[in-house]
């Protein structure tokens, strides 16, 4: 059965494209709220919409959501919790460790493909918040074996390290910002790159 639905859904000529689905996972998205209402008032769905901001490249809503989970559902030590004001608040695990998602994927970004003859893509900055215009990131793990130090300044990356480790099968890798290819290399055991020009 599951077969003959693959076949049949592909033989279906589609309009559709990535550009629309993007605008309505938009629509979705901001139909669903903020996170704020009777039993919606968590911070992991907070840090989700966060995450799911900086996927659809909106640093601004990102940040939104971002800083009011911060305000909404975190303790004074940091921690997500239920309700931070209860006396025995409830933590939330799925908070703490989104939240360091959603913050890392507005920095770096490098999607899984399907098999290794695809290249890899990082892509530094895709949803840099306007609040954090300069700042450096070091030993960021991406797919790959492969470990970025990242500089920024005025909202722009400046430099970039890439370092590969040695047991590692090589792949082509891309390095794209802004919606261009800024570099594209092959890596290798052991393999390091300086960048210094993204566009």
């Amino acid at each position: 059965m599951l077969l003959l639905r693959v076949i049949l859904l592909s033989k279906v000529k589609s309009d559709i494209l990535k550009s629309d689905v993007l605008a309505a996972t938009s629509v979705s998205l901001t139909a669903r709220g903020n996170g704020t209402g009777p039993d919606t008032d968590s911070g992991w769905e907070k840090a989700w919409r966060a995450a799911a901001w900086v996927q659809l490249g909106n640093e601004d809503m990102f940040y939104h959501e971002l800083s009011y989970a911060i305000f909404e559902n975190f303790g004074e030590n940091l921690f997500s919790l239920y309700n931070p004001f209860d006396p025995s608040p409830i933590f939330q695990i799925d908070a703490n460790l989104g939240y360091p998602g959603a913050v890392m994927n507005s920095l770096i970004q490098a999607p899984d493909v399907a098999n290794i003859s695809t290249p890899l893509a990082i892509s530094p900055l895709p949803a840099l918040p306007s609040q954090w215009p300069s700042g450096f990131i070091k030993g960021t793990r991406a797919r790959g074996g492969i470990t970025l130090d990242l500089s920024w300044a005025s909202g722009k990356p400046t430099s970039a390290q890439i370092k590969v480790d040695n047991s590692i099968v090589l792949r082509q890798l891309r390095v794209v910002y802004g919606g261009k290819v800024v570099s594209e290399f092959k890596t290798a055991p052991g393999f390091m790159k300086s960048l210094d020009h993204f566009g």
